[in-house]
């Protein structure tokens, strides 16, 4: 499609290859229509990390079910969160990032990472009744997870 006021038909990129200008209107429009869900609303994760950090697990567990309740002031990105806790599953704080995995887990019950990211921290604690429980709802919600599929061979389930 040729843009008629600008008569672009391709974006070149400073990087990656050309993109075709329906792509460009389709990614647009998909920003268009994501912005309400953060114009004027600050990201969770900050607030919920500030808390964690300065009074601990618990405090930080109450206050992210706080901030759940205040969709006009945060929005909750399961990335960000699922960044975070993965960094302490990673330096060996299972007993941090189990609790915060479990509470992603009952937040974004459509999330098939949130479901491989606690399998794997249950995997990590050798809990693998509990592991291969979340790796087999991981892939109730994506069958072609190769992550939960290895994870699952490898408890023999």
């Amino acid at each position: 499609i040729l843009d008629p006021d600008t008569g672009v038909r391709t974006v070149v990129p400073g990087h990656g290859d050309p993109v075709p200008l329906e792509e460009v209107a389709r990614i647009r429009g998909f920003v268009q229509e994501q912005k309400s869900l953060f114009e004027g609303k600050s990201s969770a994760l900050f607030d919920f990390r500030d808390t964690f950090q300065k009074d601990g697990l618990e405090a930080g567990l109450r206050r992210m079910d706080e901030l759940r309740e205040q969709p006009d002031r945060f929005y909750f990105l399961h990335p960000e969160f699922d960044t975070f806790v993965y960094r302490l599953m990673l330096d060996d704080h299972l007993d941090q990032a189990i609790p915060l995995f479990e509470k992603l887990a009952e937040f974004f019950p459509d999330k098939p990472n949130a479901f491989d990211s606690l399998g794997e921290a249950y995997f990590r604690a050798d809990r693998k009744d509990e592991a291969k429980k979340a790796f087999q709802q991981c892939l109730e919600l994506e069958p072609d997870n190769q992550h939960a599929q290895a994870r699952l061979a490898e408890i023999g389930g």
